[in-house]
């Protein structure tokens, strides 16, 4: 495992919520989410994940974004940026923003005027 980390991982999330329903019973919703983070050491009883406190749930494409997604889709895909963890930490809360950095980031031109759907 050492010799993979830092690494990027997928993490998806399932949830269940129960809600009190007018009759006093309990209802269950299930919801999936997704997102991505970075493993930054192990011990005996698991890995250990940073990761931001977003995910994307319930994204939608409306028709005025179609053609949007597609100049972004088709666009050339631009070379992966490096990241970097300060390897000197070793405890999460040890972290300050000098401890991460992301090298060589290249955007795209930005697309503007997306117009909202409502």
């Amino acid at each position: 495992m050492n010799h993979t980390m830092p690494s990027v991982v997928s993490i998806t999330n399932l949830s269940v919520q129960q809600v009190q329903n007018f009759f006093g019973g309990i209802q269950e919703y299930e919801s999936e989410s997704a997102g991505s983070g970075i493993i930054i050491a192990q011990n005996d009883d698991e890995l250990l994940i940073v990761t931001n406190n977003h995910v994307i749930a319930d994204a939608n494409i409306y028709d005025r974004h179609i053609p949007l997604i597609e100049e972004l889709i088709s666009r050339e895909p631009l070379p992966a940026p490096k990241f970097w963890l300060n390897p000197e930490i070793k405890d999460f809360y040890d972290f300050t923003p000098d401890d991460v950095k992301l090298i060589d980031y290249e955007a795209g031109p930005q697309i503007k005027n997306i117009p909202i759907a409502v």
